[in-house]
């Protein structure tokens, strides 16, 4: 220190003006720094600070911290009551962590566009997390994030043990939502197998986009295995082609009863349809009873070529459509066919044909009644009488008794019906000539 000359006048000491000035600049905080720079290393601020490093005894130390290195951070506070840091707080820690300044701001998690973003979810000196995270593991993005509880009843696993580390980056991305990778690979990892050679290349798209969040939630929902909707809502979202109809019950059984999934791959088929298989062995797996049919003595040609021949995948065929579907094989307006048919067209080719195969050169169905085996089709169809003699039950008890009234012909089952209702008047596969 430097001592300037002190002189007496009129009873006060007065102090030379370059003594003045170097007080000044010995007091000055810069010179202060300069001098507690020097000194670092030879005394800590815990050793003055001693309950501020109680209160941060965690399990895991900030390494500046755990070696004392207060000036790593802080700048030297002289005779001000705080603390304070050297520059903001994602300059001051990405002067250490030189990943997250490289990182593009476009990709940035959000959070860290802010100054002072690292303290959301870090501490800076001590912590029980690792990591120094203020809340262990994913619990730390439920500060921001929904959690487990609120994306509906089906949880994706990873999600509700909070292992968002996982699947997300936690500080940025060049993927959408902070991925690690491109979510078709990234669901790969640990849903191997589901697609040729684990390749998102072969996915099955929506809108020309590959990747399993077209119809998965990647977190939850109310929807078994994650989709986002039920399965025919979801698959009819995109294939709203007219084939399907515009309400369910021109659709196929399986779409009905919500089984796509049954014919297609939801993943990855080769062909465009992705079908699980080639027809017929597709339809057979739900249709054993065709595949017998076939095998017998009169196959139908067309059935037992391609069963889409005649049936349209998606849709059904609806009762009275059998005559325009066959005429595109058969003449129906021929006078031959006419004649055996008793000078009409058939409205219901069914009722008497099998379409896929019988024991009997016409296709007919095994149990015939007997006037039509006969060829006696006056027996009912009489001359002159109207039409709806068919439909008169006298018709049928001047040959069969009245059945008893129980079960299916009790008062209360059969009020207003009539027997071909029930049961077909020419033939059927079964011997009560049940239609259908």
């Amino acid at each position: 220190m430097i001592h300037g000359r002190r002189r007496r006048s009129g009873g006060a000491w007065l102090v030379p003006l370059a003594a003045l000035l170097a007080a000044i600049f010995l007091a000055s905080p810069d010179r202060a720094a300069a001098d507690s720079d020097e000194e670092e290393g030879e005394k800590s601020c815990l050793e003055c600070h001693e309950k501020f490093r109680e209160r941060l005894a965690g399990e895991f130390d900030h390494e500046p911290f755990e070696k004392g290195e207060c000036y790593a951070c802080h700048r030297f506070h002289g005779f001000r009551n705080r603390v304070e840091l050297k520059a903001p707080i994602i300059d001051l820690c990405t002067e250490c962590h030189a990943d997250v300044a490289e990182m593009p701001r476009e990709e940035m998690h959000e959070p860290l566009l802010e100054d002072e973003s690292c303290t959301l979810c870090h501490e800076m000196h001590s912590a029980d997390n690792a990591e120094l995270l203020i809340r262990p593991g994913g619990a730390v993005c439920l500060e921001c994030h929904d959690g487990p509880e609120e994306v509906g009843a089906v949880v994706h696993e990873p999600f509700a043990k909070l292992r968002c580390v996982g699947c997300h980056e936690p500080h940025g991305s060049e993927f959408e939502s902070n991925l690690q990778m491109p979510a078709g690979y990234l669901c790969l990892s640990c849903h191997p197998g589901i697609l040729p050679d684990d390749s998102p290349m072969e996915m099955h798209t929506a809108d020309g986009e590959k990747s399993c969040e077209n119809c998965h939630s990647p977190h939850g929902s109310e929807t078994p295995r994650l989709l986002k909707n039920d399965i025919v809502s979801l698959c009819t979202g995109c294939h709203r082609e007219k084939r399907l109809g515009e309400s369910l019950s021109e659709y196929h059984s399986a779409i009905t009863e919500g089984r796509c999934t049954a014919c297609h791959d939801p993943h990855a088929k080769p062909g465009e349809s992705l079908l699980a298989k080639e027809p017929p062995d597709l339809c057979f797996d739900c249709h054993g009873e065709i595949e017998k049919r076939l095998a017998l003595e009169f196959p139908h040609a067309a059935a037992d070529d391609d069963c889409l021949n005649c049936h349209d995948p998606h849709g059904r065929i609806a009762p009275g459509e059998e005559p325009a579907l066959c005429g595109e094989c058969h003449d129906v307006g021929e006078k031959e066919f006419l004649a055996s048919h008793g000078g009409r067209e058939p409205s219901r080719c069914v009722i008497c044909h099998d379409p896929h195969g019988s024991t009997d050169e016409r296709m007919l169905l095994e149990v015939l009644h007997p006037p039509f085996e006969a060829g006696e089709c006056g027996e009912c169809h009489r001359a002159g009488a109207p039409k709806s003699v068919l439909r008169r039950v006298a018709l049928c008890l001047e040959c069969h008794d009245a059945p008893e009234k129980i079960g299916a012909h009790s008062d209360r089952e059969t009020a207003g019906r009539v027997c071909v209702d029930c049961h077909s008047p020419h033939a059927a596969g079964n011997r009560a000539l049940i239609s259908g």
